[in-house]
């Protein structure tokens, strides 16, 4: 409601819901740095820019202290496109940048997963988390896109990306429990974002989910924003649909490879 009244947003806007952040934005934002093209006849190429699911996420940087790695950044922009890319190729200046021979400067650093060197600290990971009661199951990571210290005086704006991804969330709106025998008949009572540092991030090594450590909720992580059901709803149909985009472009190079409509390998049945 604060946010709202500041901005003079309707009261239709709000969402109790919401917690941990002032406000979030949900919104497909195209992403030129996975531009695919295809040839498509003499000298006839044809591309296109996906796009990814981006929540922009607003936060009190009074009451919310998130780690930097480096406290004096307050701005990153990601990647922009532009005609150096053409020449100097991407791949070949992400090796340099890993390398250290062409540094990253302010803008092209994440303020809380740092750069592509080696950092000391701890880095910040955003994680997409099913609340289980005392702990909570992941969805995934989430990506910083942007980052913009006092957006507005004592707001700070970071901006998430979902990414291209398949799976990572069972459907908000069931009530479906944990696939580990151990940990049967605790369905996921809501959805949250949780911020926490890498050395204790749950996930450690592969995706065995033997290898997976339980990490209290939310009193494991540095900071936690539960979403709405509505949002999070958005979350798992955005997920649900990249996997379809994906199956269905194997299925057609299959056909166009074999001139066969047989099927190929299908995701598991939602259940």
């Amino acid at each position: 409601p604060e946010f709202a009244s500041r901005l003079c947003m309707p009261a239709s806007f709000i969402d109790l819901e919401l917690k941990g952040a002032l406000a979030i934005a949900a919104g497909m934002v195209p992403v030129p740095q996975f531009r695919s093209c295809r040839r498509t006849g003499t000298n006839q190429v044809s591309c296109s820019v996906p796009s990814h699911l981006m929540l922009d996420i607003y936060i009190d940087n009074q009451k919310i202290k998130l780690p930097k790695l480096n406290p004096d950044i307050e701005f990153y922009s990601g990647w922009q496109e532009t005609s150096a890319d053409v020449f100097t190729f991407r791949s070949w200046r992400a090796d340099q940048r890993r390398t250290g021979i062409v540094p990253d400067v302010p803008g092209e650093i994440r303020p809380f997963a740092g750069s592509n060197l080696p950092v000391k600290g701890s880095p910040v990971q955003f994680w997409l988390l099913g609340v289980r009661g005392g702990w909570a199951s992941s969805g995934g990571t989430l990506l910083e896109a942007f980052y913009r210290a006092n957006w507005l005086p004592g707001i700070d704006l970071i901006r998430l990306s979902v990414g291209s991804r398949y799976g990572g969330m069972e459907n908000p709106a069931t009530k479906e429990v944990h696939p580990r025998d151990s940990e049967k008949d605790q369905p996921i009572q809501r959805w949250a974002i949780g911020a926490i540092l890498e050395k204790d991030q749950p996930q450690q090594g592969g995706f065995d989910p033997n290898n997976w450590k339980i990490i209290p909720y939310p009193s494991g992580y540095l900071h936690t924003i539960e979403l709405p059901l509505n949002l999070a709803q958005i979350i798992y149909e955005y997920s649900k649909k990249s996997g379809a985009d994906f199956f269905n472009e194997m299925q057609q190079r299959f056909e166009k490879a074999t001139g066969s409509t047989a099927p190929v390998f299908r995701p598991p049945a939602s259940k």
